[in-house]
């Protein structure tokens, strides 16, 4: 299977790669919920991850890892991963997801954002706040 061969086709569809692709995801997802792999894991939106039609692109933090992944896609087809055009309904998808995806309650989900945020805040040589 090529690798720059379109997850989707012009129906929206997904092709062949694309259906191979949600499989592997769905199995790192599995894999994930496995506290003893790896750290904790959470959606959340926020307003830095916009496309420019105002559609809010899911974002993935990392339990005490500094920053966060922009689900944008990956390869020369794939599109961003948009989960509402308000705060309101990103949020409430976000919250479904945390459920389905990692077991997490909404306060579980934001213990570890805010875990990530200030561990970030914390490395940033650049944050002079406070000083």
């Amino acid at each position: 299977m090529s690798t720059d061969e379109p997850y989707t086709d012009d129906n929206g569809d997904l092709t062949p790669a694309g259906m191979a692709y949600a499989k592997r995801a769905k199995a790192r997802i599995q894999a994930s919920r496995d506290p003893g792999e790896r750290p904790r894991r959470a959606y959340f939106c926020t307003e830095d991850a916009v496309t420019d039609d105002g559609g809010f692109i899911a974002c993935l933090a990392t339990e005490n890892v500094a920053g966060y992944q922009v689900l944008s896609g990956n390869g020369a087809h794939a599109k961003p991963w948009v989960w509402g055009t308000n705060m309101l309904d990103a949020q409430r998808v976000c919250d479904e997801q945390n459920r389905a995806d990692f077991n997490l309650t909404p306060e579980e989900a934001t213990a570890i954002i805010n875990s990530s945020k200030a561990d970030q805040f914390a490395n940033d040589p650049d944050d002079t706040e406070g000083e």
